[in-house]
């Protein structure tokens, strides 16, 4: 009368299973019965990723200053370069999207970066500098320098900001730091020595555009130079800075540059421009971030205007447009904007973009905007503040003419509303009838653009965007933190068990950063996809296709903070995570001391992600399944419907330890009854086929209740009222026979 089956084997591995080829047999299970600690193996993650996390696309409408309504457009791009992939940093891009406006953002002005926490406060808002390289040995990079003399970064009819920076380093062959030496004579002092700030040299062959030469030299005045080839883009450029660039000296002394990156400020691939030695981009190092002489940006978001504030983003980094009180200088400094009306004293909207001032040898202040007549620009001059040519325009009288109205050399236009402040009234102008050395524009002239701050940026709080004419007009960016982590336990092959964290970060439409690291933020190591461990850390690049299914985890991030699609070569994306306990330091359990671990070995882990999913719905992604466990003791079970026989074991797992036989005949009504609901075989019924509940008709099995009655009710029912009906006649003869013995007594009497 015992439950017959199979019981469970166990592998090699620890792992339980039912071989249902072999003969059943008596189930036997021992209230002892020990679970074998496992080493962790694979974890296999499933669920969601929300497709909707990160910065939101934001637009606001404002209005210029002349009453045009203009709606500016907020885009928000994550950084995931090195320094960068731990934090939440997106690169932000405002534009505005009206066609029919002539309307443009000051390109200085309309890309920059915003760090936030994790809950979307501002940490940071910055805008991208104008300029922080230079374009060549003499001249400092600035977009209204000719084309021939710059590096040209143009892209349908715009100029886009350009950064250099990375954590740059040069070294020899034996990897010792290598000190520089500038390029040119930084400080004027009429030789290159070590005040001048070095610099590295980059241009373009003139024949092949792909090859990119590369010089620096070093304090002893050695030059050092090397050629690479990439696609003309910035993306292959800086990959290959990233890996390290070989320059020699032509004698084969080597040197290794590494780590400088270029950016655009755009996610576009912006290919440099120019070729030959004499367009060389020479990109200054300094020692530290900040620099009045190299950079300079703007604290909101300023547009081209008819009327607004002069922005020189024209205007040399020499700032020649000075005052002087006959002994000391200082810089020019605007209020207001520049009205110009014509002779029936309507406004006449003029180039914001083209505005110039020149000073010449005597002192005299000329003003040259261009308006449209005619379908065509023509220049308008305003010269000579006070009327003397012969002697030069003071505060005062720059102020007084501007205030009164100063009519132009034509008579035909008048300007207003324009003052200089924080100046002497009698500080006078000083010549600018010179350029800097190697500047070719128009000689004396320093340009401004009119312009006018539109959109107050954030500091600090929410990512609050708010009109500076109309406090009330305000846009709040929408946010959702794009980190998800993961926790889970991994073991090794003691069953000793370790607490590791799996972060997957957003980068863009449809792809995810993930790494491995310990809770404390340690990074756990690569596996390669042939099964080597590497020093590297445990990270690579998820991908999902249109339909949010998963397409591929082998990409990567590379230093730069591009992903890395290419999965010919062997430098792919993690396929898993490995630690050694026994290491001091590496081991992510601070609770088990490396000695007493030792014995145990390196964990290697591998990860399946071919579960997960990328939809706009909340973050759900889990570690569905994982292979390893500590060691366990049978506390209890219970038996499935498919009469399989689940073990609850002291170290929180469950699993097989037998599985029931069910018999199947061909007929099962030619079974002996043998009572007490037991059924023998007979020829009639045919042989028994022993399975397993619900293979091939089997049925399932209902663990825990009892039996409903097999037996003919109306026959049962039958019978029991005819023992009814006896018991009844039975009864009266007792009832008689009580009364007979009454009488007896009675007839005594």
């Amino acid at each position: 009368m015992k439950l017959q089956g199979w019981n469970a084997k166990v592998t090699d591995t620890g792992k339980r299973y039912i071989d249902s080829n072999e003969p059943i047999q008596d189930i036997t299970i021992s209230p002892n019965l020990v679970m074998e600690a496992r080493e962790t193996t694979f974890l296999n993650l499933a669920d969601n990723l929300n497709s909707d996390v990160g910065i939101k696309e934001t637009t606001m409408t404002i209005k210029s200053s002349s009453g045009d309504v203009v709606p500016v457009k907020f885009t928000f791009e994550r950084i995931m370069s090195e320094q960068y992939k731990d934090r939440i940093v997106y690169r932000w891009h405002a534009e505005t999207v009206d066609p029919d406006k002539n309307y443009e953002l000051l390109g200085g002005s309309n890309y920059g970066e915003v760090e936030l926490d994790e809950v979307g406060n501002v940490l940071r808002w910055s805008n991208y500098p104008g300029h922080v390289v230079r374009a060549n040995a003499t001249n400092d990079f600035n977009s209204s320098f000719p084309a021939g003399s710059r590096i040209d970064l143009g892209k349908n009819g715009i100029d886009w900001p350009l950064r250099a920076y990375g954590d740059i380093s040069v070294s020899d062959s034996n990897g010792a730091p290598v000190t520089l030496l500038s390029q040119d004579d930084d400080d004027g002092s009429g030789a290159i020595d070590s005040s001048d700030r070095p610099d590295i040299l980059i241009y373009r062959d003139a024949t092949n555009p792909n090859k990119v030469t590369v010089q620096v030299s070093d304090s002893g005045g050695t030059t050092y130079t090397g050629t690479i080839t990439t696609d003309g883009t910035f993306y292959d450029l800086n990959r290959l800075f990233a890996q390290g660039v070989t320059l020699d000296d032509g004698t084969g002394n080597e040197i290794t540059l590494k780590n400088l990156i270029l950016d655009s400020g755009v996610s576009e691939s912006v290919a440099l421009l120019p070729v030959g030695q004499a367009n060389a981009l020479s990109i200054e190092m300094y020692q530290s971030g900040s620099d009045d002489k190299t950079e300079w940006g703007l604290d909101g978001i300023y547009m081209t205007d008819t009327k607004g504030e002069l922005i020189p983003k024209y205007q040399d980094e020499d700032n020649r447009l000075q005052l002087t009180d006959g002994t000391n200088q200082r810089n020019v400094k605007f209020l207001g904007g520049i009205s110009l009306k014509d002779s029936q004293n309507n406004e006449v909207f003029y180039d914001p973009r083209d505005i110039s001032f020149s000073v010449d040898a005597t002192g005299n202040v000329t003003i040259t905007l261009k308006v449209e007549e005619s379908g065509t620009l023509k220049t308008v001059t305003f010269s000579d503040a006070d009327g003397d040519s012969g002697s030069a325009d003071t505060v005062e009288e720059f102020n007084s003419k501007m205030e009164s109205g100063w009519k132009s050399a034509d008579g035909k236009y008048t300007i207003s509303g324009l003052s200089v402040i924080e100046a002497n009234a009698t500080d006078t102008f000083v010549s600018t009838t010179t350029n800097t050395s190697g500047e070719t524009s128009e000689a004396g002239t320093v340009r401004y653009v009119a312009a006018k701050k539109i959109i107050q940026t954030p500091v600090s709080g929410e990512l609050r965007l708010i009109d500076t004419e109309n406090s009330q007009n305000y846009k709040i960016a929408e946010y959702e933190n794009p980190n998800v982590v993961i926790s889970t336990k991994v073991y090794d092959s003691l069953g000793n068990d370790y607490d590791i964290n799996i972060k997957y970060s957003k980068i863009s439409d449809n792809t995810w950063y993930w790494k491995a690291e310990t809770v404390d933020g340690q990074p756990l190591y690569k596996i390669t996809e042939d099964g080597t461990t590497t020093s590297d850390p445990a990270e690579g690049v998820v991908a999902f296709d249109g339909k949010g299914q998963y397409l591929t985890s082998r990409w990567r991030l590379d230093s730069v903070g591009y992903v890395d699609y290419d999965t010919s070569d062997s430098d792919n994306g993690s396929i898993g995570f490995w630690f050694d306990p026994a290491s001091t330091g590496e081991s992510p359990n601070e609770r088990v001391a490396p000695s007493s671990v030792a014995a145990a070995g390196p964990v290697k882990v591998n990860l399946n992600m071919y579960d997960l999913t990328q939809f706009a719905a909340p973050n759900s992604v889990n570690v569905a399944d994982q292979d390893g466990n500590a060691k366990g003791v049978l506390q209890n079970f219970t038996i499935n419907d498919l009469g399989e026989v689940l073990g609850m074991f002291s170290n929180g797992k469950s699993d097989l330890i037998a599985q029931v036989a069910v018999a199947k005949f061909t007929n099962p009504g030619g079974l002996i009854d043998m009572g007490n609901s037991m059924f023998a075989q007979s020829e009639n019924s045919g042989l028994a086929k022993i399975g397993s509940f619900g293979e091939e008709g089997a049925g399932t099995l209902v663990s825990g209740a009892l039996e409903m009655s097999n037996v003919d009710l109306s026959e049962e029912f039958t019978k029991m009222i005819t023992a009814q009906r006896g018991f009844q006649a039975s009864a009266r003869v007792i009832t008689t026979s009580d009364q007979i013995l009454t009488e007896l007594v009675n007839l005594k009497r």
